[in-house]
């Protein structure tokens, strides 16, 4: 079976249709607090936003997407404001973005859990 370019095009847009619906489902079940108000369209909206965002610091990856995706919506799109954090996703020569954003968000959780804690152990 060959596939004709609009062919492989369309099968390409169908994909990201069905990655942007699958971020959209994990955003409602990760933080329903954040998209209870917002409809279908309208958080769907948002990932759009935070895909093209997240492909400017060169995020690859649905997982990756998915994750950015979960900080713009959960702070209110003040995480992208923070050229530091923005860097160090996007100019790392060791790591990929993707990998850089899975250690930041390691950092956020043990900096989170020692929070609740009461402080560093």
């Amino acid at each position: 079976m060959r596939l004709t370019p609009p062919q492989m095009l369309a099968l390409r847009d169908d994909k990201l249709i069905q990655s942007r619906w699958k971020i959209v489902a994990y955003l409602r079940q990760t933080a329903p607090e954040d998209t209870a108000a917002l409809s279908d369209a309208d958080l769907l909206a948002r990932v759009v936003a935070y895909e093209q965002e997240g492909a400017r610091l060169g995020l690859s990856s649905e997982r990756a997407h998915a994750k950015w995706a979960y900080l713009m919506l959960t702070s209110n799109g003040q995480l992208n404001t923070l050229v530091p954090l923005r860097k160090a996703i996007a100019n790392n020569p060791k790591e990929t973005p993707d990998r850089m954003l899975d250690k930041i968000m390691d950092q956020m959780l043990l900096a989170a859990a020692a929070d609740a804690g009461g402080g560093a152990a």
